[in-house]
């Protein structure tokens, strides 16, 4: 479970910053998304999820995408509980 969740991070990460709609797609974030919170590794679960909280706040960001929104909102409901 940790490989899985650090590949996961991985792959959020890529996706904040190179999501370009053919390669990598809101849907590849959106499966990421909906397997948060990680619980497997703390380090890896406190980078994803802090790098997830930092990209709500960054106005433009691709999580304020119409396709993303509604997953990132609930990873985040799902953190705080």
């Amino acid at each position: 479970m940790i490989t899985t969740e650090n590949s996961l991070g991985a792959l959020a990460k890529l996706c904040y910053a190179h999501m370009d709609g053919a390669i990598l797609t809101p849907v590849d974030l959106v499966s990421v998304l909906n397997r948060i919170p990680f619980s497997s590794d703390e380090n890896e679960s406190m980078t994803t999820h802090r790098l997830l909280l930092d990209q709500i706040e960054t106005q433009g960001s691709v999580v304020h995408n119409e396709v993303v929104k509604p997953a990132a909102r609930d990873a985040l409901n799902r953190i705080k509980q």
